[in-house]
């Protein structure tokens, strides 16, 4: 049997009636912080571009797009998951890498407004989705990401889409292998974009969640999909893994739920480098650090982390990805958001903060990320004060990982700053209450309706 077949069994067998209490509560977090992402996404530079793409592209008004009306239901996928992705603030799984929940979210939403299913039929369908990305991103992960360049959230985000649209159609264990199939041949997605700040990185699981419902909608006619995709010799994992282990791949699905390990981001860039932005964020406010008062900031890093050593970016997406700029910022403003990186870009006090920072590669955080692979952006945070203080600390992880996860309430926060910053500032509270009971809803299109009302 292809291990495909047993991703498939899983999502069709799959109730919401089986869900333990703390899966649905854990998915409603998600749901919550990926409408957080959509809304902020959608009044950002970049997603009233996207807006305008789906205006241009409605075709059969099937799904909405926020601020945009029905289109077809696809192009809801796409251009939701887009606005989810562009502030770089959705969730992610460190072992699996990338961004599963906004790509499963958006296709959910998409499918589901269409036939009207209910929200306890597309918290089901998130947690499959979600389960499905993380099997496979574990596999192939980190050689895909780190060694091979590819984007885990498009390539991994595919058959995840596909396995949400699979599970609200209600199709059975063939169609749905053939459509998990499908979404596997037609995966890909490069990280390549990292080099000019195009905007490959929001595209990725706009493509994704496309790729998707494509292949759903291609099963369901009875097109097929290859019962080896996974480990055949021409398959996926050796397609996009220099080296992978399938070991225990679906040994434990349906039992123990991988959505419970995600993380929650609290800052506006990649998560390597949280570790050592929630230092620096937590000194500043002990010890009224400012600009003026910090005489340096050394970043001993491993493989992974040290890669971020890209001072003064030019565009968003550097931004995100680089060490410098991000600790400049968090210093100067205590707080790193998609406004904030885009009004610092210009800043001469943020670029002098950056020529203040230095990252090394240490031995000793590589052979701590040697033996703890999820560690990737493990930090030894080092600072020095104008007065000659010397401040140090160790960070292998981030808030909102599972070891520090982030409350309802927490989550609520950032979701009310996310929306504070847009027309729908006023419902923010209203939103989140309609989030927190949406299994509730007979049909997710009394939810959508209710979201469009808001203005």
């Amino acid at each position: 049997m292809g291990l495909v077949r047993l991703l498939a069994k899983y999502v069709v067998n799959e109730k919401f009636a089986n869900l333990p209490p703390e899966v649905v509560t854990h998915t409603k977090k998600c749901l919550l912080d990926c409408c957080g992402t959509m809304i902020s996404g959608r009044y950002m530079p970049e997603g009233r571009d996207i807006a305008k793409y789906a205006a241009g592209a409605k075709g059969i008004p099937e799904a909405t797009v926020l601020g945009c009306g029905k289109v077809q239901k696809e192009v809801a996928a796409f251009s939701n998951a887009f606005m989810i992705r562009v502030s770089d603030l959705d969730d992610g799984h460190r072992e699996a890498m990338g961004h599963p929940a906004g790509v499963v979210v958006a296709t959910a939403l998409a499918i589901g407004e269409d036939i009207r299913a209910s929200g306890a039929e597309v918290i089901t369908a998130i947690v499959a989705g979600y389960e499905v990305y993380v099997r496979v991103g574990k596999v192939i992960n980190p050689s895909a990401y780190i060694d091979g360049g590819f984007d885990a959230t498009g390539i991994c985000g595919a058959i995840a889409a596909a396995a949400a649209a699979a599970k609200l159609y209600n199709m059975d264990e063939e169609q749905t292998k053939n459509a998990l199939g499908i979404a596997a041949l037609h995966a890909g997605s490069l990280n390549e974009y990292v080099t000019d700040g195009s905007m490959g990185k929001a595209l990725s699981p706009a493509w994704a969640a496309a790729n998707g419902v494509k292949a759903a909608e291609l099963a369901k006619f009875g097109l097929t999909g290859p019962e080896t995709i996974l480990e055949g010799k021409k398959g996926f994992f050796q397609a996009f893994a220099e080296a992978y282990d399938k070991t225990g791949f679906a040994t434990d699905l349906g039992s123990n739920y991988e959505i419970l390990r995600n993380y929650f981001k609290i800052h506006a860039c990649v998560r390597r480098l949280h570790p050592a932005i929630d230092v620096l964020v937590a000194w500043r406010s002990e010890y009224a650090l400012t600009p003026a008062n910090v005489e340096g900031i050394l970043i001993r890093a491993g493989n992974f982390l040290s890669q971020a050593n890209k001072p003064h970016p030019k565009t968003l997406v550097g931004t995100q990805t680089s060490m410098p700029y991000c600790l400049a910022v968090a210093l100067k403003h205590g707080f790193i958001t998609e406004e904030t990186m885009h009004k610092s870009l210009h800043d001469e006090e943020i670029a002098a903060i950056e020529d203040k920072v230095s990252i090394v590669l240490d031995q000793k955080v590589v052979d701590h990320e040697v033996a703890n692979p999820s560690h990737w952006g493990a930090a030894d945070v080092e600072l020095v004060t104008t007065d000659g203080r010397k401040l140090r600390k160790w960070a292998p992880l981030a808030l909102g990982e599972p070891e520090m996860p982030l409350s309802w309430e927490q989550l609520q926060a950032k979701f009310d700053k996310l929306v504070g910053e847009t027309e729908l500032a006023p419902f923010a509270g209203e939103i989140a209450s309609m989030i927190n009971c949406f299994e509730e809803y007979n049909s997710v299109v009394d939810f959508i309706t209710d979201l469009n009302m808001m203005k």
